[in-house]
């Protein structure tokens, strides 16, 4: 049970760690239209185009700006449900431990 405590515990902390990390923004991809058709571009956390087709094309940095929007976005729903995951594992494993040593 304690265990298992813990391990609720972990993935609360993770889920808060990646909403810290989307509020920064990570490197990632996004799809944009070049030559007629969408390609894929790659981001780096700041936003702005850094390889793929049409890098350097207006609309890849837009493309980019909107998907680190997006990250941004779910930023606060990943910290809130961090949250409230890691709390309810630490008042569960608290409650764990009371019962053992009583």
């Amino acid at each position: 049970m304690i265990w298992k405590s813990l391990g609720i515990i972990v993935l609360g902390v993770f889920g808060v760690v990646y909403g810290v990390r989307s509020i920064g923004g990570t490197e990632g991809e996004a799809e944009h239209l070049h030559g007629g058709q969408f390609v894929s571009v790659t981001c780096s956390a700041a936003g702005e185009a850094t390889g793929g087709q049409g890098f350097l094309a207006v609309s890849a940095n837009a493309a980019c700006e909107e998907a680190r929007a997006v990250q941004r976005g779910r930023a606060p729903w990943w910290l809130l449900g961090g949250l409230a995951v890691t709390g309810f594992g630490v008042v569960r494993f608290r409650k764990i431990r009371a019962g053992a040593k009583g």
